[in-house]
């Protein structure tokens, strides 16, 4: 069985669906003809077929973040994957960790990374590098689910031990469990919402 994990739009009315046994797939808003991108080892294609996530970011690419194979950065006017980030141990500013879980553009176009073990990652376009957030950095488990954004652009994540939210400019991470009124300390993964007052 293939489960559809993240369903995202184009420009120009293609969807894009990420799943969980099949990889990448577009299926064009015009014609309903649908296309899967394959695997193999080279960074031309998709790392392997678990995709956990799909975020557009500003330049019309999609990060593809896989369990077990980084993120994959899909050029749509390509077709083609571009560039693939994986851990390197010996590199602190690389990603984290592997087992990518959601993937969010944030309001200043800034793209940040939930993982399963290695917290919160931030890309920096300019300087091709990921910081890391851990719980040593104020979030309550390295286990980072989700992740979204309210109206005053403080981002919020739900972990394994809780919900943190953190402010983007100050850097400051605020956690709140089951004594602050949450029902439950444990979240799923990509599981929250934002409603229309922005909370």
């Amino acid at each position: 069985n293939t489960s559809i994990v993240s369903i995202e739009k184009d420009h120009e009315g293609n969807y894009w669906l990420g799943s969980d046994h099949k990889g990448l797939v577009r299926i064009d808003g015009i014609s309903g003809k649908i296309s899967n991108y394959k695997a193999n080892s080279d960074n031309s294609t998709i790392g392997n077929y678990n995709v956990t996530s799909l975020c557009f970011d500003s330049k019309q690419r999609i990060w593809v973040g896989i369990h077990g194979g980084g993120i994959n950065l899909f050029d749509i006017k390509k077709r083609e994957f571009v560039k693939r980030y994986l851990n390197n141990p010996e590199n602190v500013s690389s990603l984290i960790d592997n087992n990518v879980v959601d993937i969010h553009k944030a309001k200043n176009g800034g793209i940040w990374i939930a993982t399963n073990d290695g917290g919160l990652n931030h890309f920096n376009p300019q300087t091709n590098s990921f910081k890391s957030y851990l719980k040593r950095d104020g979030l309550p488990s390295n286990q980072v689910l989700s992740i979204l954004e309210d109206s005053d652009e403080k981002l919020w994540f739900g972990t394994h031990k809780g919900l943190a939210n953190l402010d983007i400019v100050s850097g400051k991470i605020k956690y709140f469990d089951t004594s602050d009124g949450l029902l439950n300390n444990e979240f799923r993964p990509r599981s929250a919402s934002v409603d229309a007052n922005g909370r």
